[in-house]
């Protein structure tokens, strides 16, 4: 449970940082989400590797 946390955690901060540079280069919001899940996701740091499932 406490690792769902720290992964939502890091996911909205990395969301918010990203959303912060994306507004500063007028770019849409949408690009620093999409950008997070390629950052986070199996295809760079595999930080959330592909068919991880979380139970609420």
């Amino acid at each position: 449970m406490e690792n769902l946390f720290i992964d939502f955690g890091l996911i909205l901060i990395i969301s918010a940082i990203l959303g912060l540079i994306s507004r500063k280069l007028k770019q849409p919001l949408i690009i620093a989400y999409i950008t997070t899940g390629i950052i986070l996701g199996p295809t760079f740091l595999n930080y959330i590797p592909s068919g991880t499932k979380f139970e609420l």
